[in-house]
């Protein structure tokens, strides 16, 4: 069986105008989100489920084949739990 996965911490600006704080995160506040993930984020904040911004380059990440058998990681944006199964 597959080892689950870990959510680490994360690097944030030390400004705090620069970040932005939620109460559902598993990380209590996220530095460098675009409109759209703010916006996602905080609709899934509003869900009251727990869930997470999944760092590029060392998050969860999905290997995906191509053609020819060759391989690329994909970092989905965001992590969060339904019930008792996380989803990305």
């Amino acid at each position: 069986m597959e080892k689950p996965y870990e959510v680490k911490g994360i690097k944030i600006e030390k400004n705090p105008i620069k970040c932005v704080e939620f109460k559902n995160a598993i990380h209590q506040k996220y530095s460098g989100l675009n409109n759209l993930e703010k916006r996602t984020a905080t609709e899934l904040d509003n869900l009251g489920v727990d869930w997470c911004r999944n760092p590029t380059h060392y998050g969860y990440g999905i290997e995906l084949i191509d053609e020819v058998g060759l391989t690329q990681t994909f970092f989905r944006i965001f992590c969060f739990e339904g019930g008792e199964q996380w989803f990305v």
